[in-house]
This record gives C-alpha cells, sequence and structure tokens, in this order.
C-alpha cells in the first residue's frame, strides 16, 4: 500500500482511539459530579446509583479505547512511527462502603483516571498531528 493511504489509516484508527478516550473522559466527569452529590447529601442511594452507572460506562469505553489504542499502535508501524503508550488499568474502582470516606476515596480515584485519561487523550491527539 502506498504511504498516504498507509498514513490515512493510521490517522482515522487514531481519532477512532481518541474518541473513546474522550467519551471516557466525560463519563468519569459525570462520575465525579454524582460523587460529590453523594458525598454532600450523605445517604444518596440514587447519586451512587448514577456514579456507579457512569463509572461501568466509563470501564466500557477504557475497554474500547485499549483495543482501538493497540489498533492505533499497528497501524503507526505500517509508516514505521512507534508509539510509546500505556494506558494501564485505569479504573479501577470499588466503593465497597457506603461511607464518606470511602466516598472521598473514590473520587480521588475518579480525580486520577480523569489525569489519565487527560494525558491519553493530549498524546493520541500529538501523535496524530505528527502523521
Amino acid at each position: 500500500m502506498s504511504y498516504d493511504i498507509e498514513r490515512r489509516e493510521a490517522i482515522k484508527a487514531g481519532n477512532r482511539a481518541l474518541d473513546s478516550l474522550i467519551e471516557a473522559r466525560k463519563y468519569i466527569s459525570h462520575a465525579k459530579a454524582w460523587g460529590v452529590w453523594d458525598i454532600l447529601s450523605g445517604k444518596g442511594l440514587w447519586s451512587s446509583v448514577f456514579k456507579h452507572s457512569n463509572i461501568n460506562k466509563a470501564k466500557d469505553a477504557i475497554y474500547r479505547a485499549k483495543y482501538d489504542l493497540r489498533d492505533f499502535s499497528r497501524e503507526l508501524r505500517d509508516i514505521e512511527c512507534n508509539l510509546d503508550f500505556d494506558i494501564g488499568t485505569v479504573l479501577t474502582l470499588f466503593d465497597f462502603l457506603d461511607n464518606f470516606f470511602a466516598d472521598v476515596l473514590v473520587q480521588h480515584r475518579l480525580s486520577k483516571a480523569g489525569r489519565k485519561l487527560d494525558d491519553a487523550i493530549d498524546e493520541v491527539e500529538r501523535i496524530i498531528r505528527r502523521i
């Protein structure tokens, strides 16, 4: 295949990865918002439900992003461009106890996951611009 075709395929794969990462970041932000409400309300059953729903959606998006990033990495190899990027396990979130301290811990983890996603988004955008 020609270099231009390979380059377009790499950009397309990068954009898919970027979309998945942005989606995950959106759900992390929503979960954080519900988490704040959960902390402030004290015993907000619905806020916990909505928070965990968004956490689960973020996990799904992270799973897709990992797949998309692997695809992006393969496409970059086709144009002899390396992607040294490991998203790792961005989310490992368990809110075992529904109390103030557990909620604060989950908020901290959500913030950390959000920063990692921001870094991943920045890196993928940088690589796409470089292509």
